[in-house]
Protein backbone atom coordinates (compact mmCIF):
# COMPACT_ATOMS: atom_id res chain seq x y z
CA UNK A 1 0.00 0.00 0.00
CA UNK A 2 1.75 3.14 -1.19
CA UNK A 3 1.47 5.86 1.44
CA UNK A 4 2.50 9.48 1.16
CA UNK A 5 3.01 11.25 4.49
CA UNK A 6 5.46 13.61 6.10
CA UNK A 7 7.45 10.58 7.36
CA UNK A 8 7.44 7.42 5.26
CA UNK A 9 7.10 4.01 6.84
CA UNK A 10 10.15 1.73 6.78
CA UNK A 11 9.90 -1.07 4.26
CA UNK A 12 8.87 -4.51 5.38
CA UNK A 13 12.14 -5.91 4.07
CA UNK A 14 13.99 -4.14 6.88
CA UNK A 15 11.78 -5.89 9.38
CA UNK A 16 12.58 -9.28 7.85
CA UNK A 17 16.29 -8.53 8.29
CA UNK A 18 15.66 -7.48 11.89
CA UNK A 19 13.95 -10.79 12.61
CA UNK A 20 17.26 -12.62 12.63
CA UNK A 21 19.82 -9.83 12.76
CA UNK A 22 18.56 -7.90 15.77
CA UNK A 23 17.19 -9.90 18.69
CA UNK A 24 14.66 -8.05 20.77
CA UNK A 25 12.45 -9.06 23.62
CA UNK A 26 9.07 -10.27 22.37
CA UNK A 27 7.05 -7.86 24.46
CA UNK A 28 8.14 -5.07 22.08
CA UNK A 29 5.35 -6.21 19.78
CA UNK A 30 1.74 -6.85 20.81
CA UNK A 31 1.41 -9.99 18.66
CA UNK A 32 4.33 -12.24 19.68
CA UNK A 33 4.78 -13.82 16.25
CA UNK A 34 3.98 -10.92 13.95
CA UNK A 35 6.36 -8.74 12.02
CA UNK A 36 6.32 -4.99 12.58
CA UNK A 37 2.87 -3.93 11.33
CA UNK A 38 2.25 -1.08 8.95
CA UNK A 39 0.02 1.76 10.05
CA UNK A 40 -3.56 0.65 9.51
CA UNK A 41 -6.31 2.47 7.67
CA UNK A 42 -8.31 2.71 10.89
CA UNK A 43 -5.36 4.43 12.57
CA UNK A 44 -5.17 6.97 9.76
CA UNK A 45 -8.91 7.55 10.07
CA UNK A 46 -8.79 7.90 13.86
CA UNK A 47 -6.15 10.63 13.57
CA UNK A 48 -8.01 12.55 10.87
CA UNK A 49 -10.95 14.93 11.02
CA UNK A 50 -11.61 14.50 7.30
CA UNK A 51 -11.43 11.33 5.23
CA UNK A 52 -12.39 11.08 1.58
CA UNK A 53 -11.97 9.11 -1.60
CA UNK A 54 -10.40 11.40 -4.19
CA UNK A 55 -9.02 11.18 -7.70
CA UNK A 56 -5.77 12.81 -8.70
CA UNK A 57 -6.19 15.75 -11.10
CA UNK A 58 -2.91 17.57 -11.56
CA UNK A 59 0.38 18.68 -10.04
CA UNK A 60 2.04 22.10 -9.65
CA UNK A 61 -0.65 23.90 -11.64
CA UNK A 62 -2.49 25.71 -8.89
CA UNK A 63 -2.65 29.45 -8.37
CA UNK A 64 -3.17 28.63 -4.68
CA UNK A 65 0.42 27.61 -3.89
CA UNK A 66 1.64 28.64 -0.47
CA UNK A 67 3.65 31.79 0.15
CA UNK A 68 6.79 29.67 0.24
CA UNK A 69 5.94 28.36 -3.27
CA UNK A 70 5.62 24.80 -2.01
CA UNK A 71 4.41 22.59 -4.88
CA UNK A 72 0.85 21.34 -4.54
CA UNK A 73 -1.28 18.66 -6.13
CA UNK A 74 -4.93 18.85 -7.13
CA UNK A 75 -7.69 16.40 -6.23
CA UNK A 76 -11.40 15.95 -6.87
CA UNK A 77 -13.50 14.49 -4.04
CA UNK A 78 -15.40 11.38 -5.12
CA UNK A 79 -16.83 10.30 -1.76
CA UNK A 80 -16.77 11.76 1.74
CA UNK A 81 -16.15 9.14 4.43
CA UNK A 82 -15.64 11.42 7.44
CA UNK A 83 -16.14 15.16 7.87
CA UNK A 84 -15.89 17.15 11.06
CA UNK A 85 -17.05 20.72 11.45
CA UNK A 86 -16.76 21.76 7.80
CA UNK A 87 -18.83 20.77 4.82
CA UNK A 88 -17.02 18.60 2.32
CA UNK A 89 -18.93 17.40 -0.72
CA UNK A 90 -18.51 15.11 -3.69
CA UNK A 91 -17.06 17.02 -6.62
CA UNK A 92 -15.12 19.52 -4.47
CA UNK A 93 -11.63 20.40 -5.65
CA UNK A 94 -8.93 20.33 -2.97
CA UNK A 95 -5.19 20.89 -2.84
CA UNK A 96 -2.44 19.11 -0.94
CA UNK A 97 1.30 19.49 -0.48
CA UNK A 98 1.59 15.70 -0.81
CA UNK A 99 2.94 14.82 -4.26
CA UNK A 100 2.40 11.14 -5.06
CA UNK A 101 3.67 9.51 -8.22
CA UNK A 102 0.21 9.48 -9.75
CA UNK A 103 -1.53 9.78 -13.06
CA UNK A 104 -4.73 11.65 -13.79
CA UNK A 105 -7.81 9.92 -12.30
CA UNK A 106 -5.79 7.59 -10.02
CA UNK A 107 -7.82 6.92 -6.88
CA UNK A 108 -6.61 7.66 -3.34
CA UNK A 109 -7.82 7.78 0.22
CA UNK A 110 -6.93 11.18 1.65
CA UNK A 111 -6.82 12.13 5.33
CA UNK A 112 -6.82 15.68 6.66
CA UNK A 113 -7.00 18.03 9.61
CA UNK A 114 -8.53 21.48 10.07
CA UNK A 115 -6.04 24.22 9.29
CA UNK A 116 -7.42 27.74 9.85
CA UNK A 117 -10.13 28.12 7.20
CA UNK A 118 -9.11 25.13 5.14
CA UNK A 119 -8.23 21.44 5.42
CA UNK A 120 -4.64 20.26 5.37
CA UNK A 121 -4.47 16.89 3.64
CA UNK A 122 -1.43 15.35 5.29
CA UNK A 123 -1.74 11.62 4.48
CA UNK A 124 -2.57 10.03 1.16
CA UNK A 125 -2.97 6.29 0.50
CA UNK A 126 -3.31 4.81 -2.97
CA UNK A 127 -6.62 3.06 -3.42
CA UNK A 128 -9.00 1.17 -5.68
CA UNK A 129 -12.63 0.12 -5.48
CA UNK A 130 -11.84 -3.04 -3.50
CA UNK A 131 -9.81 -1.14 -0.90
CA UNK A 132 -12.57 1.45 -0.61
CA UNK A 133 -15.20 -1.24 -0.04
CA UNK A 134 -13.01 -2.90 2.60
CA UNK A 135 -12.29 0.45 4.28
CA UNK A 136 -15.96 1.42 4.29
CA UNK A 137 -16.73 -1.86 6.06
CA UNK A 138 -14.05 -1.14 8.66
CA UNK A 139 -15.52 2.28 9.38
CA UNK A 140 -18.99 0.79 9.77
CA UNK A 141 -17.81 -1.98 12.13
CA UNK A 142 -17.76 -1.46 15.89
CA UNK A 143 -14.23 -1.46 17.33
CA UNK A 144 -14.97 -4.58 19.41
CA UNK A 145 -15.96 -6.44 16.23
CA UNK A 146 -13.17 -5.15 14.01
CA UNK A 147 -10.95 -8.24 14.32
CA UNK A 148 -13.82 -10.54 13.33
CA UNK A 149 -14.32 -8.40 10.24
CA UNK A 150 -10.61 -8.62 9.43
CA UNK A 151 -10.53 -12.43 9.65
CA UNK A 152 -12.35 -12.67 6.32
CA UNK A 153 -9.79 -10.36 4.67
CA UNK A 154 -6.54 -11.92 5.91
CA UNK A 155 -5.88 -13.64 2.57
CA UNK A 156 -7.75 -11.22 0.33
CA UNK A 157 -6.79 -11.31 -3.34
CA UNK A 158 -5.68 -7.68 -3.03
CA UNK A 159 -2.37 -7.88 -1.10
CA UNK A 160 -2.84 -4.38 0.32
CA UNK A 161 -6.12 -5.40 1.94
CA UNK A 162 -4.59 -8.63 3.24
CA UNK A 163 -1.69 -6.72 4.80
CA UNK A 164 -3.96 -4.12 6.41
CA UNK A 165 -6.14 -6.86 7.95
CA UNK A 166 -3.01 -8.62 9.18
CA UNK A 167 -1.71 -5.37 10.69
CA UNK A 168 -4.89 -5.05 12.74
CA UNK A 169 -4.05 -8.43 14.31
CA UNK A 170 -0.36 -7.60 14.67
CA UNK A 171 -1.25 -4.75 17.03
CA UNK A 172 -3.27 -6.84 19.51
CA UNK A 173 -2.18 -9.33 22.14
CA UNK A 174 -2.34 -13.11 21.94
CA UNK A 175 -5.12 -12.93 24.54
CA UNK A 176 -7.22 -10.93 22.08
CA UNK A 177 -6.58 -13.56 19.41
CA UNK A 178 -7.51 -16.36 21.83
CA UNK A 179 -10.82 -14.65 22.58
CA UNK A 180 -11.77 -15.14 18.92
CA UNK A 181 -11.21 -18.92 18.95
CA UNK A 182 -14.87 -19.65 18.14
CA UNK A 183 -14.67 -17.39 15.06
CA UNK A 184 -11.33 -18.57 13.71
CA UNK A 185 -11.56 -20.48 10.40
CA UNK A 186 -9.79 -23.74 11.31
CA UNK A 187 -9.89 -25.34 7.85
CA UNK A 188 -8.91 -22.16 6.04
CA UNK A 189 -6.02 -21.58 8.44
CA UNK A 190 -4.56 -24.93 7.39
CA UNK A 191 -4.97 -24.00 3.74
CA UNK A 192 -3.28 -20.64 4.30
CA UNK A 193 -0.35 -22.20 6.14
CA UNK A 194 0.09 -24.88 3.47
CA UNK A 195 -0.15 -22.52 0.49
CA UNK A 196 3.08 -21.61 -1.28
CA UNK A 197 2.47 -18.00 -2.26
CA UNK A 198 5.01 -15.33 -3.12
CA UNK A 199 2.59 -12.39 -2.83
CA UNK A 200 3.92 -9.42 -0.81
CA UNK A 201 3.85 -10.06 2.93
CA UNK A 202 2.47 -13.59 2.54
CA UNK A 203 5.04 -15.36 4.70
CA UNK A 204 4.95 -12.74 7.42
CA UNK A 205 1.43 -13.90 8.27
CA UNK A 206 2.20 -17.61 8.76
CA UNK A 207 3.26 -17.24 12.40
CA UNK A 208 -0.06 -15.59 13.24
CA UNK A 209 -1.94 -18.38 11.48
CA UNK A 210 -0.04 -21.01 13.46
CA UNK A 211 -0.98 -19.32 16.72
CA UNK A 212 -4.60 -19.06 15.61
CA UNK A 213 -4.72 -22.76 14.74
CA UNK A 214 -3.30 -23.55 18.16
CA UNK A 215 -6.22 -21.74 19.77
CA UNK A 216 -8.99 -23.26 17.64
CA UNK A 217 -7.54 -26.54 16.38
CA UNK A 218 -8.25 -30.20 17.00
CA UNK A 219 -6.09 -33.34 17.14
CA UNK A 220 -5.82 -33.60 13.36
CA UNK A 221 -4.58 -30.00 13.25
CA UNK A 222 -1.80 -30.89 15.67
CA UNK A 223 -0.75 -33.65 13.26
CA UNK A 224 -0.82 -31.16 10.40
CA UNK A 225 1.33 -28.69 12.33
CA UNK A 226 3.82 -31.41 13.28
CA UNK A 227 4.18 -32.42 9.62
CA UNK A 228 4.71 -28.77 8.65
CA UNK A 229 7.12 -27.90 11.47
CA UNK A 230 9.32 -31.01 11.28
CA UNK A 231 9.53 -31.11 7.48
CA UNK A 232 13.28 -31.26 6.66
CA UNK A 233 14.62 -28.00 5.22
CA UNK A 234 17.69 -25.81 5.43
CA UNK A 235 15.79 -22.63 4.54
CA UNK A 236 14.91 -19.90 7.01
CA UNK A 237 11.19 -20.17 7.66
CA UNK A 238 9.50 -16.94 8.65
CA UNK A 239 6.63 -17.75 11.02
CA UNK A 240 8.04 -21.03 12.31
CA UNK A 241 7.91 -19.61 15.85
CA UNK A 242 4.13 -19.19 15.67
CA UNK A 243 3.67 -22.64 14.15
CA UNK A 244 5.63 -24.21 17.03
CA UNK A 245 3.63 -22.23 19.59
CA UNK A 246 0.35 -23.34 18.03
CA UNK A 247 1.53 -26.94 18.01
CA UNK A 248 2.46 -26.77 21.71
CA UNK A 249 -0.89 -25.20 22.61
CA UNK A 250 -2.55 -28.27 21.10
CA UNK A 251 -0.15 -30.95 22.34
CA UNK A 252 1.17 -29.65 25.67
CA UNK A 253 4.20 -31.45 27.20
CA UNK A 254 4.02 -34.41 24.81
CA UNK A 255 4.48 -32.00 21.92
CA UNK A 256 7.31 -30.20 23.73
CA UNK A 257 9.13 -33.51 24.04
CA UNK A 258 8.94 -33.85 20.25
CA UNK A 259 10.21 -30.29 19.74
CA UNK A 260 13.10 -30.97 22.13
CA UNK A 261 14.06 -34.11 20.24
CA UNK A 262 13.81 -32.58 16.76
CA UNK A 263 15.26 -29.13 17.42
CA UNK A 264 16.95 -28.73 20.80
CA UNK A 265 18.65 -32.09 21.23
CA UNK A 266 19.43 -32.55 17.54
CA UNK A 267 22.90 -31.25 16.54
CA UNK A 268 21.74 -31.05 12.93
CA UNK A 269 18.86 -28.70 13.70
CA UNK A 270 19.12 -25.27 12.09
CA UNK A 271 19.65 -22.04 13.99
CA UNK A 272 16.27 -20.94 12.62
CA UNK A 273 14.55 -23.94 14.25
CA UNK A 274 16.29 -23.41 17.60
CA UNK A 275 15.63 -19.69 17.71
CA UNK A 276 11.98 -20.17 16.71
CA UNK A 277 11.63 -22.71 19.52
CA UNK A 278 13.13 -20.21 21.95
CA UNK A 279 10.54 -17.62 20.90
CA UNK A 280 7.74 -20.15 21.37
CA UNK A 281 9.05 -20.99 24.86
CA UNK A 282 9.09 -17.29 25.76
CA UNK A 283 5.50 -16.94 24.61
CA UNK A 284 4.36 -19.97 26.62
CA UNK A 285 6.12 -18.62 29.72
CA UNK A 286 4.05 -15.43 29.51
CA UNK A 287 0.84 -17.18 28.45
CA UNK A 288 -1.62 -18.86 30.81
CA UNK A 289 -3.54 -20.63 28.05
CA UNK A 290 -1.76 -24.01 28.18
CA UNK A 291 -0.92 -26.86 30.56
CA UNK A 292 2.88 -26.98 30.27
CA UNK A 293 4.47 -26.49 33.69
CA UNK A 294 7.01 -23.71 34.33
CA UNK A 295 9.65 -26.30 35.28
CA UNK A 296 9.13 -28.09 31.96
CA UNK A 297 9.59 -24.83 30.04
CA UNK A 298 12.76 -24.08 32.01
CA UNK A 299 14.10 -27.53 31.17
CA UNK A 300 13.71 -26.90 27.45
CA UNK A 301 15.25 -23.42 27.66
CA UNK A 302 18.28 -24.90 29.48
CA UNK A 303 18.95 -27.10 26.45
CA UNK A 304 19.80 -23.96 24.49
CA UNK A 305 22.70 -23.18 26.81
CA UNK A 306 24.94 -25.58 24.93
CA UNK A 307 24.36 -23.70 21.68
CA UNK A 308 26.97 -20.91 21.42
CA UNK A 309 24.82 -18.77 19.14
CA UNK A 310 21.85 -18.70 21.50
CA UNK A 311 23.38 -19.34 24.92
CA UNK A 312 23.51 -15.67 25.87
CA UNK A 313 19.81 -15.22 25.12
CA UNK A 314 18.97 -18.41 27.03
CA UNK A 315 20.85 -17.13 30.09
CA UNK A 316 18.92 -13.86 29.89
CA UNK A 317 15.61 -15.72 29.77
CA UNK A 318 16.54 -18.09 32.61
CA UNK A 319 17.53 -15.08 34.70
CA UNK A 320 14.18 -13.42 34.04
CA UNK A 321 12.47 -16.72 34.85
CA UNK A 322 14.48 -16.91 38.10
CA UNK A 323 15.71 -20.40 37.28
CA UNK A 324 18.38 -20.53 39.98
CA UNK A 325 18.56 -24.32 39.77
CA UNK A 326 20.33 -23.84 36.45
CA UNK A 327 23.33 -22.30 38.24
CA UNK A 328 25.67 -25.26 37.73
CA UNK A 329 24.82 -25.51 34.02
CA UNK A 330 25.39 -21.81 33.50
CA UNK A 331 28.60 -21.80 35.51
CA UNK A 332 29.98 -24.52 33.20
CA UNK A 333 29.80 -22.00 30.35
CA UNK A 334 32.40 -19.77 32.02
CA UNK A 335 35.27 -22.03 30.97
CA UNK A 336 33.83 -23.19 27.66
CA UNK A 337 35.87 -22.05 24.62
CA UNK A 338 32.64 -21.88 22.61
CA UNK A 339 31.14 -19.38 25.09
CA UNK A 340 34.18 -17.21 25.72
CA UNK A 341 32.95 -14.06 23.99
CA UNK A 342 32.67 -11.05 26.29
CA UNK A 343 28.91 -10.58 25.80
CA UNK A 344 28.13 -14.13 26.95
CA UNK A 345 30.55 -13.90 29.85
CA UNK A 346 28.97 -10.66 31.08
CA UNK A 347 25.55 -12.29 30.85
CA UNK A 348 26.77 -15.21 32.99
CA UNK A 349 28.04 -12.83 35.67
CA UNK A 350 24.72 -10.98 35.65
CA UNK A 351 22.93 -14.28 36.20
CA UNK A 352 25.19 -15.07 39.17
CA UNK A 353 24.63 -11.62 40.67
CA UNK A 354 20.85 -11.97 40.28
CA UNK A 355 20.88 -15.47 41.79
CA UNK A 356 22.92 -14.28 44.76
CA UNK A 357 20.56 -11.39 45.38
CA UNK A 358 17.29 -13.31 44.91
CA UNK A 359 18.30 -16.39 46.90
CA UNK A 360 19.69 -14.30 49.74
CA UNK A 361 16.35 -12.61 50.35
CA UNK A 362 13.65 -13.64 52.81
CA UNK A 363 11.32 -14.28 49.90
CA UNK A 364 13.41 -17.30 48.82
CA UNK A 365 14.46 -19.06 52.03
CA UNK A 366 14.89 -22.41 50.24
CA UNK A 367 17.83 -21.46 48.05
CA UNK A 368 20.38 -19.96 50.43
CA UNK A 369 22.93 -22.55 49.29
CA UNK A 370 22.57 -21.25 45.75
CA UNK A 371 23.13 -17.68 47.02
CA UNK A 372 26.29 -18.76 48.81
CA UNK A 373 27.67 -20.51 45.73
CA UNK A 374 26.72 -17.64 43.41
CA UNK A 375 28.51 -15.12 45.64
CA UNK A 376 31.56 -17.38 45.79
CA UNK A 377 31.68 -17.65 42.00
CA UNK A 378 31.32 -13.89 41.55
CA UNK A 379 34.26 -13.30 43.89
CA UNK A 380 36.35 -15.87 42.02
CA UNK A 381 35.66 -14.02 38.78
CA UNK A 382 36.38 -10.68 40.44
CA UNK A 383 39.84 -11.91 41.41
CA UNK A 384 40.79 -12.72 37.80
CA UNK A 385 38.64 -10.24 35.86
CA UNK A 386 37.44 -7.36 38.07
CA UNK A 387 36.47 -5.25 35.06
CA UNK A 388 34.02 -7.92 33.88
CA UNK A 389 32.25 -7.95 37.25
CA UNK A 390 32.17 -4.14 37.49
CA UNK A 391 30.62 -3.91 34.03
CA UNK A 392 28.04 -6.58 34.87
CA UNK A 393 27.11 -4.83 38.14
CA UNK A 394 26.52 -1.57 36.30
CA UNK A 395 24.27 -3.08 33.62
CA UNK A 396 21.96 -5.63 35.17
CA UNK A 397 18.94 -6.88 33.23
CA UNK A 398 15.79 -4.77 33.04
Amino acid sequence: MRITTSTKRLGLSLVLIACFGIIFHQTTLACPFCMEPQRTLTEYAADAEFVAVAVFVDRDSSDEATSEDVPVSGWRIEKVLKSKGKLLSRGDSVRSEQLPEARSNDRYLIFGQSDAESVKWNSIVDSNLRIELYFQGLLETRPDSRLKYCIDHLEHSDPEIAMDAYSEFAKVSATDVAALRESLPRVRLREWIDTVDESPGRWTRVGLYGLMLGYCGEAEDADFLAETIFRPTTEVRIGLNGLIAGYLLLTSEDGLTQVDEKFLDNPAATRDARFSTMQALRFLWESKDHEISPDRLKNSMRKLLKNPELAMLAVIDLTRWQDWDALNLIDELRNSPDHSDSATQRTIVRYLLAAADACDSEANPGCHEIATKAKQLVEEIRMTNPQLVRFAERSMFD
